[in-house]
Parts: structure tokens; sequence; C-alpha cells
């Protein structure tokens, strides 16, 4: 997206996601909103979440798409949005209460929306699916059925398990 006139607005026609939590977790909603003005950051959740959320039966946020799409979940770009929206909420805690709760309730949401695509392979062992269905992408593949585990979905739901961001696993300093 392309931040013009105060606004987040879609710059190309096969919206990415990823690229939009992205910068939220690598650059941090400080640096966003140091950049672009306050709530920048959260703007850009916003309209992020309107382009690729997708909601359970009881109106609950499950998780996000790849794209510009509301049917279905990519495991992975969730978890990538898990991350975006609990440093939100640390973000905005202390000066915007009503956004910092917000982002909390969307981390919450998607992670337990997201549990309806874990399998247990066996005791002890469970893994995640890449997505909740089988479909194009515009980015040159097709996500997977959601009987097909990945180690890239498992692994990021490990991570945000842990409260690890791996933009920062391997900065200087940190």
């Amino acid at each position: 997206m392309t931040f013009l006139q105060g606004h987040w607005q879609n710059n190309v026609s096969a919206f990415a996601l990823d690229v939009q939590t992205w910068a939220i977790d690598a650059l941090g909603p400080q640096k966003l909103d140091s950049w672009f003005g306050t709530g920048a950051a959260y703007a850009l959740w916003q309209k992020t979440k309107a382009f690729s959320a997708c909601y359970d039966a009881h109106g609950q946020l499950a998780g996000v798409g790849f794209t510009n799409e509301h049917d279905r979940i990519s495991v992975e770009w969730t978890a990538g949005a898990i991350l975006a929206t609990r440093l939100l909420a640390r973000y905005y805690h202390s000066d915007n209460l009503a956004w910092a709760d917000g982002a909390q309730r969307d981390s919450r949401s998607m992670r337990k929306g997201i549990e309806s695509l874990r399998h247990r392979i066996q005791k002890g062992i469970e893994a995640y699916s890449y997505s909740s269905r089988r479909d194009w992408i515009p980015f040159g593949w097709n996500s997977h059925d959601a009987q097909v585990l990945s180690l890239a979905a498992t692994g990021w739901v490990i991570l945000i398990d842990r409260d690890l961001n791996p933009f920062y696993f391997f900065s200087p300093g940190v």
C-alpha cells in the first residue's frame, strides 16, 4: 500500500497482505508513525484487515488471507498479522487504549481462529495447514488444501507462541 494524503491506499491490482504486516513487524509501529504521523501503523492494519480479513460463523476474526479476499485463511500470513497486532497493542497501550485494545482483540481472535487448521500427527506432534483451501494466489502459486501441512506455517506459530519476532532475531544489539 501507499500512504497518500493521510490514508493507506492499495497501489497494485494484486494486494499482498504479508507485505503490509511485515512493515509493522520489521519496522515497528513507532517508526511508521514517525514517518507518516500518529496512528499510521494502526491505520495500516485496519486497511489491511479490510482487504483480507476472514471471519468465522460467529463474526469473529479468524485470520487473514493472501490477498484481497475474505474466504481463505493463510496460517503463515495470519501469524505475521498476529505479531503485527501484538506490536500495535504494546505500542499504543500508553497513548491510545482503544487502538491497543482493538489490536489485542484482533491478535487473540486470530490466534484462536487458526486452531481449526492445527492437526495432530501423533501424540506430542502437531502441525498447521498452509491454508484453509486450495486456490490460485495472484503471486504465481496455489495455496494448498487444508490437509497439506506446512513447516512455514507451523514455524510461524511456534515463533508467535514464544513471542519471538523473526525480523529482530539477527539485528545487532537485540
